[in-house]
């Protein structure tokens, strides 16, 4: 982030290296959470002495209901949590979501500045909805699918590392066959060892078989659907296939403009928590309106091919 005014700067600086914030590191794991559970809230703590804000994160199992906007589709106005912790197990408060303030005779300074209790974050959701839905919603089942399905791979491939043996005793009665499975089964050949028996005796290893054309085939369409809907292309999954250097690149684009797009939702959530705690300083007087006029700029890495 940049800030062209001094004082700005110097107020932004303190929010974004406070221990408890930590923004430097602590954005990965909340952008984390963002995208999986597509719902990501904040909590503010102003200083009101002199407007400094730390943030929480909250659990979003504490929403209770989602009290839409009165006037603006898709947007929530406030959340009624339900806390869960041994101290206040039942109780339920009404958070009202960060929005910027409209005329308020009580407090004139607010006018236009965000205020509210909570920042309420989503993703993967149509206009009109108040909720979000994490990135791998649709692709849970085929997720679990897969998992299970290389799981019981891994238990037949174990099995072709065994083997039985079928013997054969030419005109053996019951007892004798009884009587040699007794003596084999007492003391079992050891690998590498060696066996001497008259014609009548035959042994024959037999091992499971596994139709390894089959099973690749099934791995290659649940993984192609899963990559596919995620818009991975296969080489990037260590898969080259058919793929040489100049079509990895054309692939390149698709994939780039969906994280951007992601990027861009992270700075969106950054630009507002920033903005809130430099309008928190304004009302505290630890910034003029002017001094906040001069504004700030989040500023994301720049994605290229090579990131990726």
């Amino acid at each position: 982030w940049k800030a062209e005014d001094e004082e700005l700067s110097k107020i932004i600086k303190r929010h974004w290296d406070d221990a408890d914030n930590a923004w430097e590191i602590s954005q990965f794991d909340r952008y984390l959470e963002l995208i999986l559970f597509g719902t990501f809230l904040l909590r503010p703590f102003v200083n009101t002495h002199n407007g400094h804000v730390k943030v929480s994160p909250v659990d979003p199992a504490w929403i209770e209901d989602i009290i839409p906007h009165p006037n603006i589709a898709g947007r929530a106005s406030a959340l009624k949590i339900k806390r869960r912790s041994e101290s206040v197990e039942g109780k339920t408060e009404t958070w009202k979501v960060v929005e910027t303030a409209e005329t308020d005779p009580k407090n004139p300074d607010a006018q236009g500045l965000l205020k509210g209790d909570v920042f309420y974050f989503t993703v993967n959701k149509l206009t009109f909805l108040n909720f979000g839905m994490s990135d791998l919603y649709r692709l849970a089942d085929w997720l679990d699918a897969f998992d299970q399905f290389v799981f019981s791979l891994m238990e037949r491939i174990n099995f072709l590392n065994a083997h039985l043996y079928d013997i054969t005793i030419e005109g053996a009665e019951q007892p004798e066959i009884d009587e040699r499975a007794t003596a084999l089964e007492m003391k079992p050949p050891r690998p590498g060892s060696f066996r001497i028996h008259n014609e009548k005796e035959k042994w024959e290893a037999l091992a499971p078989k596994i139709n390894a054309a089959e099973v690749q085939e099934v791995a290659n369409i649940i993984k192609m659907l899963i990559l596919g809907s995620m818009w991975i292309p296969e080489a990037w999954y260590s898969d080259g296939g058919d793929t040489n250097k100049s079509t990895i690149e054309g692939q390149a684009p698709p994939i780039l403009r969906k994280m951007k797009r992601k990027q861009a939702q992270w700075v969106q959530v950054l630009t507002t928590v920033i903005q809130f705690q430099v309008d928190q300083a304004v009302l505290a007087k630890r910034l003029t309106p002017e001094q906040a006029a001069a504004g700030f700029q989040i500023i994301p890495p720049d994605l290229s091919s090579k990131d990726v």
